[in-house]
């Protein structure tokens, strides 16, 4: 909670496994997950809402970004890593596609 109030965020977009065919084992963890950052966001007193957004291939398309500018193996096989690579491609991905979130986060000036 120090971090989302230290650093004015504005708001917090959330991975989610989405499988059209069935339920991915990991979306009630997510939604676990979901919820209690909620209900401690509420706890603090914090305002921020919290998005979900699709993540299917992100880890794919990290492990390929990372193959691309020349990470070695041993880099690309430490997990933290490629889900940091991951979560910043779900980022943008949701950035793109809410173009006015990018307006928003710009101060005026």
């Amino acid at each position: 909670m120090k971090v989302i109030k230290n650093n004015d965020v504005g708001s917090i977009v959330v991975g989610v496994p989405y499988d059209e065919e069935e339920e991915h084992p990991m979306r009630k963890h997510i939604e676990f997950f979901i919820d209690k950052l909620y209900k401690n966001l509420l706890a603090n007193f914090i305002d921020v809402p919290i998005h979900q957004h699709d993540e299917s291939f992100t880890s794919i398309e990290a492990a390929n970004l990372m193959v691309s500018v020349g990470k070695k193996k041993k880099q690309r096989s430490k997990k933290g890593i490629k889900d940091g690579v991951a979560a910043g491609l779900i980022l943008k991905d949701y950035m793109n596609s809410n173009t006015s979130c990018i307006s928003e986060a710009m101060p005026d000036k």
